[in-house]
């Protein structure tokens, strides 16, 4: 019947912009239903109540869809290896934020027809590969440095007697005070050592220290106007 027809429409209408089904198949903007509604030339929207009361049509139209139109689930093998080695690559070569990591793998999926996984689970698996990652990085960052620069940077981390903040917070905060001018130096020594080494690392690895590096850095001032 018309309910049917209708239910069918807005169940591949859903999957194919939200990227998965729905709990309430019918549970769409009314503007949604009344526009597949028009495409279909069917006039009465409330024969949806039917299609509603029906979860097991409901259900066997879903699976209908992935028949037709070959959607596969998140935890499919092959396509759960392929987002994983994507993203992967993308926490390793740029330093892109959670939340953007998560954006683009949703939007991925989508276009490879993958339905979406739970966003709990989609976030952990993104912050489990940007610590992968990260790990990766500091085990390098660890090998190519030197004893004393390794001693040099845990002094940084060491909160004088009196003070409040550990020099490396200080530094953090903005342009040296004449106090932590001796800091500043020793700081600057050091990172001129590392990024003298960064200059043998392959371009993929490069990118991704500086700007870990700059992270956490004061914010240049602007030009004046007329600069």
């Amino acid at each position: 019947g018309i309910d049917n027809k209708l239910g069918f429409a807005v169940q591949l209408t859903t999957v194919r912009f939200v990227g998965t089904f729905l709990a309430e198949p019918t549970d769409v903007p009314s503007d949604a239903v009344a526009y597949v509604a028009t495409q279909l030339g069917i006039r009465d929207l409330a024969c949806l109540a039917n299609y509603a009361a029906r979860p097991a049509t409901a259900w066997e139209h879903a699976a209908e869809i992935r028949r037709i139109y070959g959607y596969r689930d998140f935890t499919d093998p092959a396509e759960s290896f392929r987002l994983v080695r994507w993203l992967y690559t993308r926490a390793w070569l740029s330093s892109e934020q959670p939340s953007v990591l998560f954006d683009l793998a949703t939007a991925r999926m989508v276009e490879r027809q993958v339905l979406l996984p739970g966003v709990s689970i989609l976030a952990r698996l993104v912050a489990r590969i940007r610590e992968r990652a990260n790990a990766r990085l500091y085990r390098k960052l660890a090998r190519m440095s030197s004893a004393e620069q390794r001693e040099q940077l845990k002094e940084l981390l060491v909160v004088p007697a009196g003070a409040r903040r550990s020099p490396l917070d200080q530094l953090r905060r903005g342009r040296p005070s004449q106090p932590r001018q001796d800091w500043s130096r020793r700081c600057d020594d050091s990172v001129t050592s590392v990024n003298s080494a960064l200059a043998s690392w392959t371009w993929p690895t490069y990118p991704r220290v500086s700007s870990n590096c700059w992270h956490g850095a004061p914010a240049p001032r602007p030009d004046p106007p007329g600069a």
